[in-house]
């Protein structure tokens, strides 16, 4: 034998070699295909049986099934007919597939197994398998998977006599399979309420909460009264359950219950809860508890309440508009959100544009502070405006915002119709500040925009080289004139802002001086001590702004003591923001404390004006020197009979 046809030998074997295990891999894919195919047209075939349901006797039927079919493939045809057929129930219990199904689901091995028969069960539909769902629903070492499809299966067999083993299972499940069970309770309707009222006397805290839960969701008013005793549970969660319930069915009946659970539940999330249920089960009366519910300490509490006020859609708004100035968050955007849908927003946007001078700087507060609450598109949208005054007042709240995000819409302001929102706009990058905001205003001064508002914009910035144009353009007294106008216009911050750029002042002092603002605000609101509570108002009254009247308003309508509501009703006389003053000191006219009526009625203009030792009255002493030296004197009287000594 030649070396040649070795080699072909050798050659031919590896060739051999080499398809052996191809030729299997599709010889087998061949197969697998052909039983594939068979088994879909054996599939296709018991189905065409199945649908001479409509005209043969089930027996018949399910006779045929069982000669020509084996039953894998009626298992897989009746597991699609029985959500189209309900006669199918018929032909499996003449093969009897429910007793298999039952056997599957109490002995099987396979997890898997059993939760499809649970399952199979479920669509079969028949009272007579309740029981075998029900042993593996209440069996608490079955499969998670199991016992979810076992719970299913129960709630599509409308057969009461589960109702029990399901009562038991939400009480014993975790709180991903109560959610299940109770999705089932909930199927039955007013069937399940005399069981789950039951269980609102159960030992069991968990058990309580669900049967409250589960009650809210049916929603039958029957469930009333039960759930309102619940409230005086002794676990927190079953009374935050039952409050949240009483909303969920709004009988009138819980009303003063739930005024009870928010004025004095010792857990914040009752308060939340209830304060939420008020709007769904109350009217008009509720209003003064709601209100009374924004002093809450939890702010999860407030923001409910102010969501509540705002589904009642009380006529007076102000104290929704107070809590645009809360020190948390989420009562702010709560808030914000509240007057939006309202329509205030765009009321306070149109109000930019006319009215009175008073009424454009009360649109003005609110608006700024429902852009800080984190609802700026909402003012943004106003920026499309026809009114050009309204454009203008839109920009310059954006300026106070201070939000980098509106830079692209103020720097395409620059080129509005209006010369007085392009002015408006310019100001407003300015205070914003940013490389965005630098390019926009590194262009040549827009046409009609004077070039005073042009140099303090730039100056706002705090480029160095247009700070030293603006220090070069204040040299001249006119100019200076003319720059100090333009701050003057916008505000006391807008002027201090630009005095600190001319004089190297960092933008630190201002920052802690609006941490210092907020945390007097909250002192005046909640400090315990009222030595504390005197020195906070006596703070806010010398600083103002609209964060510190609101907390003034507040502590006018709300603090215990008598000696703080007079401080504090004397503090508002020189506010600017009438819009927050005017109706606190309107409800301070009825305090039971004659002193406390008697100052508001003074900061009102309501009361007679007294001469001092001099023989000069009091009326004729300017504004500020007569409510400064008032408040300061008070203030510093009290804390000296504390033994305290004033800041």
């Amino acid at each position: 034998m030649s070396v040649l046809v070795l080699v072909l030998y050798v050659g031919l074997g590896i060739a051999v070699l080499a398809l052996v295990p191809g030729i299997s891999v599709i010889g087998r894919e061949a197969l697998r295909r052909r039983r594939e195919r068979r088994a879909v047209e054996r599939l296709a075939a018991a189905r065409k049986v199945l649908s001479r349901l409509r005209a043969e006797p089930a027996e018949r039927v399910a006779r045929s099934l069982a000669q020509g079919f084996d039953r894998s493939t009626i298992q897989a045809a009746l597991s699609q007919a029985l959500d189209e057929e309900a006669r199918c129930a018929v032909v499996c219990e003449e093969l009897g597939l429910r007793a298999a199904w039952e056997r599957t689901l109490r002995d099987s091995k396979s997890w898997n197994e059993r939760a499809h028969a649970a399952r199979m069960l479920g669509k079969l539909g028949a009272a007579s398998a309740s029981p075998a769902l029900a042993s593996a629903l209440a069996n608490p070492h079955e499969d998670t998977t199991v016992r979810l499809a076992a719970a299913e299966a129960i709630g599509s067999i409308p057969d009461i006599a589960v109702l029990p083993h399901l009562c038991e299972a939400l009480a014993s499940q975790g709180e991903g399979g109560a959610k299940v069970v109770a999705e089932a309770l909930i199927s039955f309707g007013s069937d399940a309420v005399r069981p789950l009222v039951r269980m609102l006397d159960d030992e069991r805290a968990q058990a309580r909460t669900w049967a409250a839960r589960v009650l809210g969701k049916i929603g039958d008013p029957g469930a009333t009264l039960p759930l309102v005793a619940q409230l005086g549970d002794g676990n927190a969660a079953a009374r935050a359950a039952a409050a949240e319930a009483l909303g969920h069915i709004g009988d009138p009946r819980a009303t003063r219950p739930l005024v009870s659970a928010v004025l004095g539940d010792p857990s914040s999330a009752v308060r939340a809860r209830a304060a939420a249920a008020l709007a769904r089960v109350g009217d008009e009366e509720v209003v003064g508890t709601l209100v009374a519910t924004l002093g809450d300490p939890d702010p999860e509490v407030r923001s409910r309440a102010v969501d509540a006020l705002a589904a009642l859609s009380p006529k007076d708004r102000s104290a929704i508009e107070r809590a645009l100035f809360d020190p948390c968050d989420d009562v702010r955007r709560s808030a914000a959100l509240a007057m939006d849908r309202l329509g205030m927003v765009s009321a306070w946007a149109a109000a930019l544009g006319d009215g009175t001078a008073e009424g454009r700087a009360a649109a003005r507060a609110a608006l700024v502070a429902v852009g800080r609450a984190g609802l700026s598109e909402a003012i943004v949208a106003a920026a499309r405006h026809e009114a050009g005054a309204v454009r203008a007042g839109v920009f310059r709240i954006l300026g106070e915002i201070g939000s980098a995000r509106h830079v692209a819409a103020l720097g395409r302001a620059l080129d509005d119709a209006a010369v007085e929102a392009r002015e408006s706009a310019a100001l407003a990058l300015g205070r914003i500040g940013g490389e965005q905001a630098i390019t926009m205003l590194g262009r040549d001064k827009p046409e009609g925009i004077p070039e005073a508002t042009w140099i303090v914009s730039r100056a706002l910035v705090g480029v160095e080289t247009w700070v030293a144009e603006a220090r070069a353009f204040m040299a001249d007294p006119a100019s200076a004139a003319a720059a100090r106008a333009v701050c003057e216009a916008e505000g006391e911050t807008l002027v201090r802002a630009f005095e600190a750029k001319l004089c190297a002042a960092g933008p630190a002092e201002r920052g802690r001086r609006t941490v210092t603002l907020s945390r007097f605000a909250i002192a005046a609101r909640r400090a315990a001590r009222l030595e504390d509570r005197i020195r906070a108002i006596l703070e806010l009254a010398e600083r103002r702004g609209p964060e510190a009247t609101a907390a003034l308003a507040e502590v006018v309508v709300s603090d215990p003591s008598a000696e703080a509501r007079g401080l504090a009703a004397r503090s508002l006389a020189q506010a600017e923001e009438r819009w927050l003053v005017v109706p606190a000191l309107v409800r301070a006219l009825s305090d039971p404390s004659p002193e406390v009526a008697f100052e508001a009625s003074q900061a009102l203009g309501l009361g007679a004006a007294s001469e001092d030792k001099t023989g000069r009255r009091s009326s004729e002493a300017a504004p500020s020197e007569r409510n400064g030296a008032s408040r300061r004197t008070t203030g510093k009287l009290f804390l000296k009979e504390t033994g305290e000594t004033a800041a």
